[in-house]
């Protein structure tokens, strides 16, 4: 008897709305949640349509300033243009971030943005600074512009099967070009490796595949290959995609080396470039004391709780098993430190995820101020380090996320950093009597990590908004709390981060790259003194109880420890001057140059994202039958539609 086919079509219509959720559904961590609804609307520009909700419009006009600029120089230096426009969508807060559908997967706390390749999308976050998202920006949209340039190569060659080039070159390649050259933070990482004989060699690189390290080798290696051949090498081996599936052979025929004589070429440069450091410059361990346990970790923030009879204790934030941790570093009684868990994040709704690099830990007298995610927002927890419980909690509704609490010495208010999901990032008070909440400063620059005097009178912290636009320059201020009146202390070409007011006032310890890697400094009576001279970097520090000494982590040996050092009371030079300059309101506004620029209303308009096929076998029966599946999906990702057709 013939079998009887039948061809039939399953049509499965999914529409996710933006409902606002408030509860998991499944077990903790395991699904995605939209707090939020969300009104997108779009700025269109001659080459990019631009995401955005109308929370973060000054964000979005931001982007949309300077995108079409960033479009003109990749399209010269790829010499490709593009038949459609570049989505970029924007989240005001790396909360809404987390919770996008542009991709499935979770997204980490430490993801700063991605492209998504099917329909070439830009998913960004607004983190407070500007100069920041802009570089993510330029970063991302590398990655539109190689994609591309791989697609029109090897479609003027009719081959649609191709591999892309490994990940250290695509990573490389977008932080070359975001960057225009290594900053501090690339150099840290490439000069520790390379003095310590710990650089990975290019062959090795999978090795270490999505780790930061990555990038910056990557970064590393086209800065040489750009630096040896020219920039337009680059764009070659680009050209070159279609003869040969090898990147080994690409790389001849486009430079005339193969992978293993350039990275013998690479670090040989990077030999010559770094080993004269190590005459000049000191080892962590050779000018403090390490009191984090040796082994592969990364610990930060460190802060010191003076505990009864003069004693000090000391935490930090660090990665634990699988989550950021809060730790106490104590000394065994074998001689040798160990760290031990005091509070696990990731393990409930009230301490979701505990920011690692973003915000850092302070202290006063015995209660220890840390922040955590809680839901759809950011909560300030109290720690009571003497019983060793949270001893209490605050959130601020107009801040999704907030940084850096610092409590005032006689416990009574907090000052802390609040990004308000419209772009901007400012300093907040909050009176825990009354539960008031007052704003301190109110711009669209960057603030970060405040402290208070010894008086209470003023708070210090880190801005950028000593230039006229953001950038990469920061300084340290200080606010007088009655008058709002707000003060420059530092001066110079520089990133001057993480201030915190010596135990009786009389000076600021702060970090910085002013002499070419990240060092300590001392602010006292308006000079400035080096504390540390090191190979790799130090940062956030914090003193100690007898105001002699200071904690502070390190990046050494490709990771991050905590070390105590002494304070050096070194001879100062005079006062530097600082120069007088009036505040200037800067505000994100739209190109007032550009062609095309027009606001609208988001439309859902579904896409294909995938289309496979598919059989089935039966070990008894045999053949069961083959099909298709089609998954549609619109620019959000929020809205899907899947199509299953099938015969049997």
């Amino acid at each position: 008897m013939k079998a009887k086919t039948s061809l039939f079509l399953v049509l499965t219509l999914s529409i996710l709305f933006n409902s606002s959720v408030s509860r998991c559904q499944y077990p903790f961590g395991k699904n995605k949640i939209q707090y939020f609804s969300k009104d997108w609307r779009v700025i269109e520009t001659e080459h990019t349509e631009i995401f955005y909700y109308p929370d973060e419009t000054a964000v979005a006009q931001y982007i949309s300033g300077f995108a079409e600029d960033v479009y003109d120089e990749y399209a010269a230096f790829f010499r490709i243009d593009f038949d459609r426009k570049i989505p970029i969508i924007l989240y005001g807060t790396h909360h809404d971030f987390t919770e996008t559908n542009v991709i499935p997967y979770m997204v980490s706390e430490g993801t700063g943005g991605f492209t998504e390749f099917i329909k070439g999308r830009v998913a960004l976050p607004f983190m407070g600074s500007y100069s920041e998202l802009k570089g993510v920006c330029r970063h991302e949209m590398v990655h539109v512009f190689m994609l591309e340039k791989l697609r029109i190569v090897m479609d003027s060659r009719r081959m649609y099967n191709y591999l892309h080039p490994p990940l250290w070159f695509t990573e490389g390649l977008a932080e070359f070009l975001a960057h225009g050259g290594p900053d501090t933070d690339a150099k840290m990482f490439i000069r520790d490796a390379v003095t310590y004989g710990r650089l990975w060699s290019l062959e090795d690189l999978w090795r270490i595949m999505g780790t930061y390290m990555m990038y910056k080798e990557g970064e590393s290696a086209l800065h040489y290959i750009a630096l040896r051949f020219g920039d337009d090498a680059i764009r070659v081996i680009l050209e070159n995609w279609w003869k040969s599936d090898k990147f080994d052979l690409v790389l001849e025929k486009s430079i005339g080396l193969k992978t293993r004589p350039l990275d013998e070429d690479w670090q040989e440069y990077l030999r010559k470039r770094y080993y004269p450091q190590v005459m000049h410059r000191r080892r962590i361990n050779e000018i403090s004391e390490q009191i984090s346990p040796d082994e592969w970790s990364f610990e930060n923030h460190p802060v010191v709780v003076h505990g009864d009879g003069g004693r000090d204790r000391y935490f930090c934030l660090g990665y634990g098993m699988g989550s950021i941790d809060l730790f106490e570093l104590e000394r065994a009684e074998d001689g040798k430190w160990k760290r031990n868990a005091v509070l696990r994040g990731e393990r409930s709704n009230r301490f979701e995820s505990i920011p690692l690099l973003r915000s850092r830990l302070s202290a006063r007298g015995d209660t220890l101020l840390f922040v955590s995610k809680a839901g759809e927002r950011d909560a300030v927890y109290y720690y009571d380090t003497f019983r060793g419980k949270v001893a209490g909690r605050f959130t601020f509704d107009s801040a999704r996320m907030i940084n850096s609490p610092s409590m005032s010495h006689d416990r009574k208010r907090v000052a802390f950093i609040g990004i308000d999901g419209s772009g901007r990032s400012d300093l907040f008070l909050y009176d825990m009597a009354s539960g008031r909440f007052d704003r301190l400063t109110e711009d669209y620059h960057q603030e970060s990590h405040p402290d208070w005097s010894a008086d209470d009178r003023t708070v210090v912290f880190s801005s950028e908004r000593r230039d006229l636009e953001p950038g990469s320059r920061r300084a340290i201020y200080s606010i007088d709390i009655q008058s709002r009146h707000v003060t420059r202390l530092t001066e110079g070409e520089t990133r001057d981060d993480e201030p915190r007011f010596l135990p009786d006032g009389s000076g600021i310890l702060f970090s910085s790259d002013r002499e070419g890697a990240f060092d300590i400094y001392l602010l006292r009576d308006g000079s400035i003194s080096r504390q540390t001279f090191v190979l790799g970097g130090v940062f956030d520090p914090c003193p100690a109880g007898d105001g002699r000494s200071f904690l502070a982590a390190s990046y050494n040996r490709a990771t991050y420890h905590i070390y105590k050092a002494d304070l050096i009371d070194s001879k100062r030079p005079a006062p530097d001057a600082i120069e007088e300059t009036a505040e200037v309101a800067w505000k994100p506004a739209p190109p007032d140059s550009a062609e095309q620029y027009f606001e609208k209303d988001y439309r859902v308009r579904f896409g294909v994202d995938l289309i496979a096929a598919a059989f089935a076998v039966d070990p008894d029966y045999g053949y069961m039958g083959n099909g298709a599946q089609v998954f549609l999906t619109d620019m959000m990702g929020d809205h899907q539609i899947v199509l299953l057709f099938g015969s049997a």
